[in-house]
């Protein structure tokens, strides 16, 4: 299990046991990644529109590999059946086609059916502690008027 504190918040993501990476293996790898090169500290939840989901993954590093890890895509990974159902602390990259995922991850607050139907729509995780905490965010949609921010993502296996 890989263990995240979100500035004060506890998400436990069982996602990254081994057990489960069959869900999205090429995305799996990426998040296991940047989060273990810190690529998230310091980044702000963007986009949170109530009912739906909150996301983040713009890093702040000056370390310019790291910057361009973000910004390289990640190959679609196969559509499991049946496909996982997006529910309440699902985590998924957020995309826009194929093959378009790249840092950008967000938490599903509601059940949406119609998310998951796409190649490059595959979780990798699933918020089994905390879930109380992410819903707390401000929702204010896809303009935000305050960036909400972590102070760090601490990686623990």
């Amino acid at each position: 299990m890989l263990k995240l504190i979100l500035s004060h918040l506890p998400l436990y993501l069982d996602s990254f046991c081994l057990q489960n990476k069959n869900w999205s293996p090429n995305g799996y790898d990426r998040a296991v990644e940047l989060f273990e090169r810190h690529f998230y500290d310091h980044s702000h939840f963007f986009r949170a529109v109530p009912n739906f989901l909150v996301q983040f993954g713009i890093t702040y590093s000056h370390d310019k590999e790291l910057q361009a890890m973000g910004r390289t895509k990640i190959s679609d990974d196969p559509q499991l059946d049946p496909p996982i159902k997006f529910e309440p602390g699902i985590i998924s990259y957020a995309g826009s086609g194929p093959n378009s995922r790249t840092a950008q991850l967000f938490f599903s607050y509601g059940s949406n059916p119609n998310l998951g139907t796409q190649l490059w729509e595959t979780p990798i995780g699933k918020v089994i502690e905390g879930m109380g905490n992410v819903e707390q965010f401000y929702s204010y949609g896809d303009m935000p008027r305050k960036l909400i921010g972590c102070s760090s993502i601490a990686c623990h296996r």
